[in-house]
């Protein structure tokens, strides 16, 4: 396995979805902190450290997104076991890549709207 910064961290792919929104939460107050660090004294060493906090947010974040994967595909296999025994009526089956794929084609489509994606060299942005 090729491993990123900001590869789910499969060590806590069974936390509750409670613990790692936790952990979502402290990783950004650990953001705050650095960012207001680095405000204050523009050093490369307190770069590194804000550009380090901003990256382990995006390994919290892909770790919940593997976590919610794993969490559809037992909730599907539980569904075909449910349909296959003809135990109650039938689910149809939950589908992560693909609506994953329309979530961020829909993220994308909301944000063009909004002009985020647009540089206005004019105004600041703070």
């Amino acid at each position: 396995m090729k491993i990123k910064a900001t590869t789910p961290c499969y060590k806590f792919i069974n936390a509750s979805p409670e613990a790692q929104l936790e952990k979502i939460r402290e990783e950004l107050e650990e953001v705050a902190e650095a960012w207001a660090t680095y405000s204050a004294d523009k050093t490369r060493a307190n770069l590194l450290h804000l550009l380090m906090e901003l990256t382990d947010v995006k390994a919290c974040v892909n770790t919940a997104m593997a976590q919610i994967h794993k969490a559809v595909e037992v909730e599907n296999n539980e569904r075909c076991a449910k349909s296959a025994t003809g135990e109650g009526e039938y689910t149809a089956l939950l589908d992560f890549r693909n609506t994953m794929f329309y979530a961020k084609k829909a993220v994308i489509e909301k944000n063009l709207r909004r002009g985020y994606y647009t540089e206005d060299r004019e105004e600041e942005h703070e």
